[in-house]
């Protein structure tokens, strides 16, 4: 819940919610109780989704709250390494780059042996220009795993850096 969580308002809750309703009527025979149960307890629902709703639809936060808990929780490296890179893609597709960069390099820190994320990082580092850390990236990259998609950004590295010859054997 820490990132914009809208599980509450999903639609695979729609069943769970009316089995709960039709529990919550047979518990109860007598309508007063009945009445006054389910003031309570739909009224803390409501109360609760409207403060859940308030909470994660400032997106600013969320990411803020979310980065926050993935630094100072004490989550494992598969926690920590997913949660880094969905941060730096949400970055990415924010086009902010700068804040991807450092959010794979933190996936990375955590799980040094996926390729994906070598790959990702070395990416973001090509789109803010720093073509020789992404060489280094995408070398780290394919000794872990080659995959045709790697080869074919070290291409383009290499073409920024004007060699052709370099970047044709590697396509």
């Amino acid at each position: 819940g820490a990132f914009r969580d809208w599980d509450v308002l999903s639609l695979p809750a729609v069943p769970a919610t009316i089995w709960a309703l039709l529990a919550f009527v047979r518990a109860f025979e007598d309508r007063p109780a009945f009445a006054r149960a389910s003031w309570q307890t739909w009224g803390a629902c409501a109360i609760h989704t409207v403060f859940w709703v308030g909470l994660n639809a400032d997106a600013e936060a969320a990411e803020t709250r979310f980065e926050s808990n993935l630094s100072r929780a004490p989550i494992g490296a598969h926690a920590t390494t997913y949660g880094w890179e969905t941060l730096a893609a949400h970055y990415r597709l924010s086009n902010r780059m700068e804040p991807a960069f450092h959010a794979y390099r933190r996936a990375i820190d955590a799980s040094p042996e996926k390729a994906r994320l070598w790959t990702c990082f070395g990416t973001t580092a090509l789109d803010l220009g720093r073509t020789e850390l992404a060489l280094k990236a995408y070398a780290r990259g394919t000794e872990l795993e080659p995959h045709p998609e790697t080869f074919y950004n070290i291409g383009l590295a290499l073409e920024e850096l004007g060699r052709r010859d370099d970047a044709i054997k590697a396509y």
